[in-house]
């Protein structure tokens, strides 16, 4: 019977190993995932005629056949994106060519710095294939396409300050663009409803006709798109109110558990500090300035969260983290994800993708972070989560099986 069991469970587990996390491309072609399927097959037949033994197994055959198979899917997502990003970056370099960036005492050195870490990222892509372990192959991709990302940036830089007419139109569309973002991340409006189906195709007329120099019509469509968003952001106050409120709420009760734990006897400085943050969070509440108090609410978040102040016994892991640049190690969603105090299982990064999309440049494109990025770490098992990551502090290791909510 307990083969029975183990074997039922190993279907399951094999029913749903490629889950939503994990992009589908071209299976026909992964070799683990044809031999999987063979071992499944001759699982379930010896299952049919009672030879649980085997079919067991087979069982155990497959699923790490499977693995094998995930691990090359995400290997393959990676090489997808990075010559994605790739593209990208070459696009950017071409519009600085042909704008003669190279020539421009106020642009030449972003033109310089576009080439030299797009050049850097075929490089990484270069000793990716180089690599034998995926691993490997994994972590010089991401590098490849932050550092396309960097050169796209550098590039983006170089346009601004090309001439006037450019500069005028590249700054509407991009103050339109954040107030888009802005609208979406307080659920003003969401992607593709019926504001943002207004919105967005004007935004791509402008940048369309940017890209063909044609400033005059680039400026007028993105004053269309700010027209309709200006409508609507007063009901992006009552947004603002909403998640001010809770984040206050959330710096008082912080505040109040390091009272508890004797905080300002430890660590006085911090305390006053925390102290000064959250009477300015109360401040800006009563006089209607919202940003400000969510602002100054997750500094005394941050603040507290540098010491523990839980119950004793309690395991505390962090609720933020703050991209940080590594050349040769990058920070991505699956590397963060697969820290210990964070979910220590790099295939929850979807988790983060989805809680973070809001502040990321390309919602779309979850492996596109940068340095100094925070990133939420929403609870996965119950788990008490506060304040921010601190590498000097001691953090539990995370268990994913454990319930932390009992």
């Amino acid at each position: 019977m307990k083969k029975i069991f183990y074997f039922v469970l190993l279907i399951v587990f094999i029913n749903n190993l490629f889950g939503a996390d994990v992009q589908k491309i071209d299976l026909e072609s992964n070799e683990y995932y044809q031999k999987a399927l063979e071992y499944i097959k001759m699982a379930k037949e010896n299952y049919s005629i009672g030879e649980y033994d085997k079919s067991y197994e087979y069982s155990e055959e497959a699923k790490e056949y499977l693995r094998k198979a995930n691990e090359l899917n995400i290997l393959r997502a990676y090489i997808i994106n990075s010559e994605k990003r790739k593209l990208e970056a070459e696009d950017y370099i071409a519009k600085l060519d042909k704008f003669d960036a190279k020539n421009f005492k106020d642009t030449i050195a972003f033109y310089d710095k576009a080439n030299s870490t797009y050049d850097d990222g075929v490089k990484a892509i270069k000793d990716a294939e180089s690599k034998t372990e995926n691993d490997d192959k994994i972590n010089y991709y991401a590098t490849a396409i932050s550092l396309f990302a960097e050169s796209v940036n550098y590039s983006k830089s170089a346009l601004s300050k090309l001439s006037l007419d450019y500069n005028t139109a590249k700054d509407m569309l991009d103050r339109a663009y954040s107030k888009r973002k802005d609208l979406m991340l307080y659920k003003v409006i969401s992607e593709n409803d019926e504001n943002d189906k207004q919105i967005m195709p004007l935004l791509k007329e402008s940048e369309s006709s940017l890209n063909k120099s044609e400033f005059a019509q680039s400026v007028e469509k993105s004053r269309e798109a700010m027209a309709i968003m200006d409508k609507i952001e007063l009901e992006m106050m009552a947004n603002y109110k909403t998640r001010a409120e809770e984040k206050l709420n959330q710096a008082k009760d912080a505040y109040n558990k390091a009272l508890e734990k004797d905080a300002e006897k430890l660590y006085p400085d911090k305390m006053k500090d925390a102290k000064n943050n959250l009477d300015n969070a109360v401040s800006s509440m009563e006089t209607g300035k919202y940003k400000d108090a969510i602002t100054y609410s997750d500094n005394v978040m941050n603040i507290i969260g540098q010491f523990a102040y839980g119950k004793e016994g309690e395991e505390i892991f962090p609720k933020f983290y703050v991209v940080k640049l590594d050349i040769k190690k990058r920070d991505c969603l699956w590397r963060i994800s697969n820290f210990t105090f964070i979910y220590n299982n790099r295939y929850e990064w979807k988790r983060l993708w989805e809680a973070n999309k809001g502040i990321l440049k390309n919602p779309e494109n979850p492996h596109l972070i940068f340095p100094e990025q925070i990133i939420e770490i929403p609870s996965l098992k119950g788990e008490i989560r506060e304040g921010y990551y601190d590498p000097n502090k001691k953090y539990p290791k995370f268990n994913p099986k454990k319930d932390y909510s009992k």
